[in-house]
C-alpha cells in the first residue's frame, strides 16, 4: 500500500523499495503457487511504474528469483511472466536466454483461440528479444541461447497447430487469426544465423498456418480467392507473405496463398476511390520492387502501370514506395472502431497489433 505513496514522494525513499524488494522482499516470499502469482504480480506493478531509472537491474534480481519458481506459477502467471520478460529492461541481458527457457518449458497453449493467439504474440516477442541479443565468444551462453530459441519456437510451433485445429468458418477471419499470424511474421523475420534450426521450424509451422488460412479464405470470400478482409488484415497478409515468402532463407509460396493475393490486388486495383486501397496498392508495388520478390508473386503483383488505371478512374497515383507503408499504417490507425485495434485493447495493453505494425 505505500509503494504509490513512496513512489509519489520519489528519490530515495522509491529507490530504497525498489532495491528492498528486489534484494528481500521477493527473495523471502513464501513459495506455493499463491506467492508465485503474488510475485508476478509485484513485477507487473513495478513494471507499470517505469522504474529502470530508479533501480536499472531490478529486474535483473527478479527474474533470477523467479527462475526458481516457475514451476509454481499458473498457466496464465506463465504468460504474464514472458510478457514481461520479452520487455522489461535487463542490466544483464545474457540472463535472458535461462530465464526464457524455463518459461518456454513451462508455458501451455490456452483452450480458446484469442487466448491462444495472446500466447503466441507473447512468445514471439520473447523469441525476438533472445534473437536480437549479441552472439557470446562463450560457449556456455551460446548454448543458453540457442536452447531457449528452439524451446520458443517448439512452443510457437504447437501453438500454431492449435489454431488450425481451432479453425472454423465463424473463427476463420476473427482478428485472433491474423494475430497469430503476425506472431509468425514478426519472429521469423529475425535473422538468427547461429540458430538456423529454430528458425527453420519456426517458418514451417507459420507457413503451414498461412496455407491453411488462405485456403480457407480462398473458399471463404464471395468470388475465388477474393476474401473480406479489412484493411488491417489486409496489411498483415502483406506482411506474412514478405517475410515467409521474400528474402534469404525464405519458402515458395502455397498456391493458396497465391490465389488469396490474387484477389486482394484484384480489389485493390478496382477501388480507386478509397484511400485505403491506393495505400495497399503502394505497399504492393513496394514488394514487387523488391529484388528479392520471386517470381511466383511478381506475376501476380501490380506494376507502376496500375498507378494510370487509378488516375484514368479519378483516384490519386500511389507515393513513393518509401513511405507507403507507413501512410497505409497511419490511415488504419485513424479508422474508427476497427476489430483488430479493438481486440488488442482488450487483450492486452500494449497490443502485439500496435507494437509490431503500427496500428
Amino acid at each position: 500500500m505505500a509503494g504509490p505513496l513512496l513512489r509519489l514522494e520519489g528519490q530515495e525513499a522509491w529507490v530504497s523499495l525498489l532495491r528492498q524488494l528486489a534484494l528481500q522482499s521477493l527473495p523471502g516470499l513464501p513459495r506455493g503457487e499463491e506467492m508465485a502469482s503474488r510475485f508476478i504480480s509485484i513485477l507487473q506493478w513495478v513494471a507499470s511504474c517505469d522504474a529502470q531509472a530508479a533501480c536499472p537491474p531490478f529486474f535483473d534480481f527478479a527474474f533470477q528469483e523467479l527462475a526458481h519458481r516457475v514451476h509454481e506459477l499458473p498457466r496464465a502467471d506463465i504468460r504474464h511472466a514472458a510478457e514481461l520478460l520479452s520487455q522489461v529492461h535487463l542490466e544483464r541481458p545474457d540472463l535472458l536466454p535461462s530465464v526464457a527457457s524455463a518459461l518456454a518449458r513451462a508455458v501451455q497453449p490456452p483452450e480458446e483461440l484469442p487466448e491462444v493467439a495472446l500466447y503466441l504474440s507473447t512468445l514471439a516477442a520473447l523469441y525476438s528479444r533472445v534473437a536480437a541479443l549479441p552472439k557470446s565468444e562463450e560457449a556456455s551462453s551460446h548454448e543458453e541461447r540457442q536452447t531457449a530459441l528452439m524451446a520458443l519456437a517448439e512452443k510457437l510451433s504447437g501453438g500454431a497447430e492449435r489454431v488450425q485445429d481451432l479453425l472454423t468458418p465463424s473463427t476463420v477471419a476473427h482478428d485472433a487469426t491474423f494475430l497469430a499470424l503476425s506472431a509468425f511474421a514478426q519472429a521469423v523475420c529475425r535473422p538468427v544465423d547461429d540458430a538456423p534450426a529454430a528458425r527453420e521450424l519456426l517458418l514451417q509451422a507459420g507457413l503451414r498456418l498461412f496455407d491453411s488460412l488462405c485456403q480457407t479464405w480462398s473458399s471463404d470470400g464471395e468470388e475465388p480467392g477474393e476474401p473480406r478482409f479489412s484493411p488491417q488484415h489486409v496489411h498483415i497478409f502483406i506482411t506474412a507473405l514478405r517475410s515467409f515468402c521474400v528474402g534469404k532463407g525464405s519458402a515458395s509460396p502455397p498456391a493458396s496463398c497465391l490465389d488469396v493475393l490474387q484477389g486482394v490486388v484484384k480489389h485493390t486495383v478496382a477501388s480507386a476511390a478509397d484511400k485505403e486501397a491506393r495505400l495497399c496498392l503502394a505497399v504492393l508495388q513496394e514488394l514487387a520492387a523488391d529484388p528479392a520478390c520471386p517470381g511466383s508473386l511478381k506475376a501476380i503483383l501490380p506494376g507502376k502501370e496500375a498507378n494510370e488505371v487509378h488516375s484514368m478512374q479519378g483516384g490519386e497515383p500511389s507515393g513513393p514506395g518509401g513511405t507507403a507503408q507507413r501512410r497505409m499504417r497511419a490511415a488504419m490507425a485513424a479508422s474508427p472502431g476497427s476489430e483488430g485495434a479493438s481486440f488488442a485493447r482488450e487483450g492486452q495493453e500494449r497490443g502485439f497489433l500496435r507494437r509490431m505494425f503500427g496500428l
